[in-house]
């Protein structure tokens, strides 16, 4: 058995023993509450700690002399006296029903001694409740986007004390001690809070993690809804850009098509130009002023039933050979080089479209041979088929 000795502790302020008498809070405008993340939950406290603690007044009576129980029990655990839960309940001097309580409550809020050495649950339990209060300011100062991470975060902490009045008197009683003191003062003078430290752990305050949830929607169901909504607007939004980036993309094609279309254009004008300035300027005499001077003298002997003097005749024969000397220096060029006499061809030729083969016996394939003439030449630039030469078999 224990000795349950009493020793003498000064208790912290946060387990100080609050008057049974109506508490008298400090009123605070609606304005100021709703302008921080502790200012609504103090206002989540005040319209909801009904439902925390006891009406009957049997039932009132009896739960505040628990609380003194819960209450020691607290004070003792801060004090960081004991290592273990079963040094503290060794040391108090309690009577066998007020023992009995003590040993309940320790045995719920250390959640059956599966924290049974105090420092470390102590530890734990500041980390939890460092955690929540930046969690809890960061979900309200980013209400419009929550990191849908920290969410669950506050959820999982929620879950240590959810459904256990011990565990939650105890995150009650923490609370005030890690926020900041302006809201701390508010905290602790209002009614809400005074009223739920007053009767302490009772039956009804294991529901408070779910209301609280519920309240602030950090159910695990309002987190799953928001992450689906988001993934939706996400989705959304990840259309939305693909479409304007199509319509971009297909812009850009538009633009690119009537540029080739331009640039098509601006060559073949290019290629013009280029074929009448060597016509012009790369020649003894200007070709395309030879060709208008020949046609004139044609145009004028034909209408005067004249023939071409030698001299004339010289004249268009240079002309003429001018210009072909002007399509050859843009790689204009006719083939066969010569005209004149025979030539091997093959059958692959014909499938190249190099030549016309406009009579004689059928090629058999493509390695096929047969000598041929050439009737009318053909043309190319550079090796680019213009029109085919027309052949005959030999």
């Amino acid at each position: 058995m224990n000795d349950r000795s009493n020793p003498e502790n000064k208790p912290l302020k946060a387990t100080e023993r609050v008057s049974n008498t109506k508490p008298k809070p400090r009123l605070f405008s609606q304005e100021e509450l709703n302008s921080s993340p502790w200012g609504k939950f103090i206002l989540f406290l005040n319209q909801s700690y009904d439902n925390f603690i006891p009406h009957n007044f049997d039932k009132q009576k009896r739960q505040l002399k628990i609380v003194e129980i819960q209450k020691k029990i607290l004070t003792i655990l801060e004090s960081k006296q004991y290592q273990t839960w079963n040094n503290l309940l060794d040391n108090l001097d309690f009577n066998d029903y007020e023992y009995d309580i003590a040993e309940n409550f320790c045995f719920h809020l250390s959640h059956k001694y599966s924290d049974d050495n105090i420092e470390k649950f102590l530890e734990k339990w500041e980390n939890y409740l460092t955690n929540f209060v930046s969690l809890f300011e960061h979900y309200f100062n980013n209400i419009e986007a929550p990191d849908l991470v920290k969410l669950n975060q506050i959820a999982d902490i929620i879950d240590q004390f959810n459904k256990s009045k011990e565990r939650t008197f105890w995150f009650i009683i923490l609370l005030p001690k890690f926020i900041d003191d302006n809201s701390k003062k508010i905290l602790i003078n209002c009614i809400g809070y005074q009223e739920i430290i007053k009767f302490g752990a009772f039956e009804d305050l294991k529901e408070f993690g779910y209301k609280l949830q519920k309240k602030f929607a950090l159910t695990r169901t309002a987190i799953k809804d928001r992450t689906a909504q988001n993934l939706v607007q996400e989705l959304g939004e990840v259309e939305s850009k693909f479409k304007g980036e199509i319509q971009q993309l297909e812009l850009k094609i538009k633009q690119l098509e009537n540029e080739l279309e331009e640039t098509q254009r601006n060559s073949f004008q290019n290629a013009v130009y280029d074929l009448a300035k060597s016509l012009q300027d790369n020649q003894q005499q200007p070709v395309l002023s030879q060709l208008f001077i020949l046609y004139k003298k044609l145009d004028n002997c034909l209408e005067n039933n004249e023939s071409l003097s030698p001299t004339d005749t010289l004249t268009y024969f240079i002309t003429i050979e001018s210009l072909l000397t002007a399509f050859k220096q843009l790689n204009i060029s006719q083939f066969p080089e010569k005209i004149e006499g025979t030539f091997e061809i093959t059958g692959e030729d014909l499938d190249n479209n190099k030549y016309n083969y406009t009579s004689g016996s059928q090629f058999v394939s493509k390695d096929d041979k047969k000598i041929v003439k050439c009737i009318a030449p053909g043309w190319k630039v550079d090796d680019r088929i213009v029109t085919p030469a027309k052949v005959e078999e030999a």
